[in-house]
C-alpha cells in the first residue's frame, strides 16, 4: 500500500512539474500594444471634513477604503477567480482619497461590466469599508462611517499606446527608472480623453457614476439590445462647459442608472450642477425627451469631431486581430506547494 502511494505521489509530482513547465506566466497589463482602455475614478466624499472631525478614525478608514475598492475590482492581490473583470482591471494610482484604475478592453461587454462594478462600489462603499477595516470600532465610529462618508465614480474610455508616434489621442508614460529594475512599474496616462475624464469627474455626486460621452457612444454602438433598455440607464442630466474640453462647447454629463432612473434622489441631491432645471422639475418626463438619453450621443459626437474616434474604438473591438491579442493570465502554483513536492 505504501509503495502504491509513493508511486502515485511520484506520478503526481511529474504531472505537476509538466504543467508548471508549460504554463506561460504572462501578466498582461495592456500597456505593450495600442489598446482600448477604460479608466475608473472612485472618489471618497466628505473625506476632508471627516479627517478634521475624526482625527484618529480616518487613519483606519482610508487604508480600508483603498483595499475595499481594489478588492471589489479584483485588483492585484485581491484577484478573485470567477469575477469576470478580475484579470483586466489594474491599479493606476492613488491620488489622495481617489482610487484610479485602468483596464485594457478586448471585449465590448467588459465595458458595461466595469460601469456596473463601479456603481456597485459607490453605492455600497460604507459596508465595504467596514468589511476591510482593521481593529475594533465603537458604536460612534460605526455611525460616523455609515453616515458621514460616501463615494462617487466616473468611468471613461480612450485608445492609448506606449509609442508616442502612434496615432491616437492618448499615450502611456512609463517611468524609465522602473523599466527592468524589478521595482513596480509607475505609469501614467496622458491625453485628451484622459483630461476629459478628469474634468467630467468634477460633476460626480455621491452614490452615482458618470460616464464620458465617448464611452456612452461606444456602449450605444455595442450594447446587446436584449440586455435591457439602455436609454433608461444612461441619462444626460445636464450640459456643462468644461475647461479646455470640446473647444468650450457644452459637454453632456451622463449618469448611469442600472435599474433605470427612478425617484431615489437624496433631498438635496438635485441642487448639484450635475442636474439641470428640467430634471429637477420632472425627471420622469425629462428622460423621455430624445436629446436627454444616449440615443442622441452619436449626433453630439459628430458635432465635436469625436464620432471618428468612437468608430475607431468600436472597429478595434470588433477586429479579430485585436481580439487575438487578449492574453489569458495564467498563474503558477504557489512555490510552497512546489517545494513540498520536491
Amino acid at each position: 500500500m505504501v509503495g502504491n502511494n509513493q508511486e502515485q505521489l511520484l506520478k503526481l509530482n511529474d504531472l505537476l512539474r509538466e504543467q508548471i513547465d508549460t504554463l506561460e506566466e504572462r501578466e498582461d497589463d495592456g500597456l505593450n500594444d495600442a489598446s482600448v482602455g477604460v479608466f475608473v475614478s472612485i472618489d471618497l466624499t466628505n473625506s476632508t471634513a471627516f479627517k478634521i472631525q475624526y482625527k484618529d478614525l480616518w487613519k483606519k478608514v482610508i487604508p480600508a477604503y483603498y483595499n475595499a475598492v481594489q478588492r471589489a475590482f479584483g485588483v492585484g492581490e485581491y484577484h478573485e477567480v470567477g469575477l469576470e473583470i478580475t484579470d483586466i482591471v489594474h491599479l493606476w494610482k492613488f491620488v489622495g482619497d481617489e482610487v484610479l484604475l485602468y483596464a485594457p478592453i478586448y471585449e465590448a461587454k467588459s465595458i458595461e461590466q466595469i460601469v456596473f462594478a463601479a456603481n456597485d462600489v459607490v453605492s455600497s462603499i460604507n459596508r465595504r469599508i467596514l468589511e476591510n477595516i482593521e481593529g475594533d470600532l465603537s458604536e460612534s465610529d460605526l455611525r460616523a462611517i455609515e453616515c458621514d462618508l460616501g463615494a462617487k465614480g466616473t468611468v471613461w474610455i480612450g485608445l492609448y499606446s506606449k509609442n508616442p508616434n502612434a496615432t491616437g489621442r492618448n499615450m502611456v508614460y512609463e517611468e524609465k527608472s522602473a523599466v527592468n529594475s524589478g521595482a513596480p512599474k509607475r505609469i501614467d496616462f496622458l491625453g485628451a480623453d484622459i483630461d476629459e475624464g478628469f474634468r467630467i469627474s468634477k460633476f460626480a455626486v455621491k452614490k452615482r457614476v458618470l460616464v464620458s460621452p465617448l464611452l456612452a457612444g461606444v456602449i450605444n454602438a455595442t450594447h446587446d439590445s436584449k440586455g435591457g433598455l439602455i436609454q433608461t440607464q444612461y441619462v444626460i442630466t445636464s450640459y456643462q462647459t468644461l475647461k479646455g474640453v470640446w473647444k468650450n462647447r457644452k459637454v453632456p454629463i451622463i449618469m448611469y442608472f442600472p435599474a433605470g432612473i427612478q425617484d431615489s434622489f437624496e433631498y438635496d441631491e438635485l441642487e448639484h450642477d450635475t442636474f439641470c432645471a428640467g430634471i429637477r422639475s420632472d425627471f420622469k418626463q425629462y428622460v423621455l425627451v430624445d436629446t436627454n438619453n444616449i440615443n442622441k450621443i452619436d449626433n453630439i459626437l459628430q458635432s465635436v469631431e469625436l464620432y471618428a474616434t468612437r468608430e475607431e474604438i468600436v472597429d478595434t473591438l470588433r477586429s479579430e486581430e485585436y481580439v487575438r491579442k487578449r492574453v489569458t493570465v495564467t498563474r503558477r502554483l504557489p512555490s510552497k506547494i512546489v517545494s513540498e513536492l520536491e
